[in-house]
């Protein structure tokens, strides 16, 4: 019985030796999906790229500008009846 019992402590479960399905599901992960994992998380943006989505977001919003001021005086060049 000795014998057992220290066999048994002598086994580890991240030694990945007799896990359970949960223990295996939560706690080790082959390189392969770890590497998957990480490869998943989005890089940071670079300052260029920032400054870039900075330039395309203010010309966005200046044309949204423009359209909404071009649309308001087609409005007011209307004659009432014509709608």
């Amino acid at each position: 019985m000795e014998e057992l019992e220290s066999a048994a402590a002598s086994l580890h479960p991240a030694e990945g030796q007799f896990l359970d399905r949960w223990s295996e599901d939560t706690i080790f992960k082959p390189n392969a999906e770890v590497q998957r994992m990480w490869d998943q998380i989005p890089e940071p943006p670079t300052p260029q790229q920032q400054q870039q989505q900075q330039k395309q977001q203010q010309q966005q919003q200046q044309q949204q500008q423009q359209q909404q001021r071009q649309q308001d005086d087609d409005q007011r060049q209307r004659p009432q009846g014509w709608e």
